[in-house]
Order: C-alpha cells, then structure tokens, then sequence
C-alpha cells in the first residue's frame, strides 16, 4: 500500500513539473532564431519565419514533447531526456510540416543552446518525408 502511495505521488510529481515545464518549452522554441538553428537563414524568430512562409489560412500549433526519445522502458527513468518544442503545420489542401527544435532536458529544463531536432513534411497524399534542413520547408509550401 505505502508503495502504491508513494508511485502515485511521485507521478503527481513529475506532472506537476511537466505542466510548469510545458509553457517554457514552447516560449523558447518560437522565440528560437532561425538565423542559429540554420546558417544563412534571418535572424527572426522559428514562429515568425514559419508563418511568414505558410499561407495565412493555415494551422500552427505548438506542442512540448520529449522529442520522440522515451522508449517505454525502465531505462528512461534513468536518462536525462531531451525536450523539444514541436510546430505542427496543417494547411486547407492536407500539406503538413512539423519542426522539432531541442530546447533543452527534462532536469535541467529549457537551456543552452536550441538546435533542429527533427524537420518533416507531409504532402496531400498523405506521404510524410524527412526534410534535410529547415530551408527544406519553404518548398513544401509554395503558394498555389
């Protein structure tokens, strides 16, 4: 019984410290310059470059995640996982984009440097690609 208590209270816990993580996450992934996560781009920020890209009617939203790290197993208790700050993009005609930028780890919270963890697009048809480098979205997205 002690047992069972002291599992769901630690669970409580780490909730508790994700939902005073979650906002700071995503702050820091769309106040992120482009101009450091990717040589030769401006230096405005991720939610600013991808909204002056995406037609205006579409979607952007942005999520906090552990970049897709946790496996489901015991070791991820132990590890230090990343955090990202996701932008998913969602157009009228079924074009999609998700940009993936870590901001940081879960115990030490948002810090150092921001980096693209991962850039992906999805065309009308359904077919999700990995793109190369954040430039790569712009071609996605050509206004049609």
């Amino acid at each position: 019984m002690h047992l069972l208590v002291l599992t769901v209270l630690l669970a409580c816990d780490a909730v508790d410290v994700w939902m005073r993580l979650e906002p700071k996450v995503v702050q820091a992934g769309k106040r992120a310059r482009v101009s450091a996560l990717e040589k030769g781009l401006p230096g405005v920020t991720l939610d600013e470059w991808l909204r002056a890209f995406v037609p205006e009617t579409a979607t952007i939203t942005w999520e906090a995640n552990d970049c897709g790290e946790q496996t489901g197993s015991a070791a991820d208790d132990t590890r230090d996982l990343p955090v990202c700050a996701e932008a998913l993009v969602k157009t009228a005609d079924g074009v999609e984009a998700s940009v993936s930028v870590a901001v940081g780890t879960a115990s030490k919270g948002v810090s150092g440097r921001a980096v693209v963890f991962n850039v992906a697009t999805k065309s009308p048809s359904g077919e999700w690609r990995s793109a190369k480098k954040l430039s790569d979205l712009k071609a996605a997205f050509v206004k049609r």
